[in-house]
This record gives structure tokens, sequence and C-alpha cells, in this order.
């Protein structure tokens, strides 16, 4: 579950701002974060469960130094799902 109601456009700003604390906002402790990319197919998600974990991982994800924007956003009651692009600086 999220804890406050993002707005897609909302969301979109903390992604690609990289706002890792307005982005663990959106959680609660009975939030599930399911990953899907390259090293977790759709058959093997990474799964994340409840704020503590989600936090950790949005910290990280939002120190490195990459580009992240936000393609498609859908938001229904208590559920988000969006597809985030994410492209390190080249070298």
């Amino acid at each position: 579950m999220i804890s406050q109601v993002p707005t897609i456009s909302s969301m979109r700003n903390a992604v690609e701002g990289r706002d890792a604390g307005l982005l663990k906002s959106f959680y609660d402790e009975n939030a599930i974060l399911t990953i899907i990319d390259a090293d977790h197919p759709p058959s093997h998600p990474k799964i994340l469960t409840g704020a503590k974990a989600i936090g950790a991982f949005l910290d990280d994800v939002c120190s490195r130094d990459m580009t992240h924007t936000l393609d498609i956003g859908v938001l229904d009651k208590d559920k988000l799902a969006f597809v985030e692009g994410c492209q390190y600086r080249d070298s």
C-alpha cells in the first residue's frame, strides 16, 4: 500500500529528481514493491516488503549518478504501477 496517494505527476517529479525522501513517503509499512528488470524477469521479480526495505532500496538507487524517467504510470486507489527508465551517465 502507499501511505500518501501520489499523483502520477508527483511520482514523476520524485523519480526524475532522484528525491528518495519524497519517494519513501509514498510507501507504508504494508507496502510491497515488485521490481521487474534485466536481473529480475517477470517469472522471478525482486520483491521488497515494508517501508524500511523499500526505503533502503530507494536510498541506494537515488544516490547513483544516473538519470531516471517515469515513462508510464497508472494509479488506482492504493496501488501504483509505473515503468521507470534508468541510464548511467557516460564515462
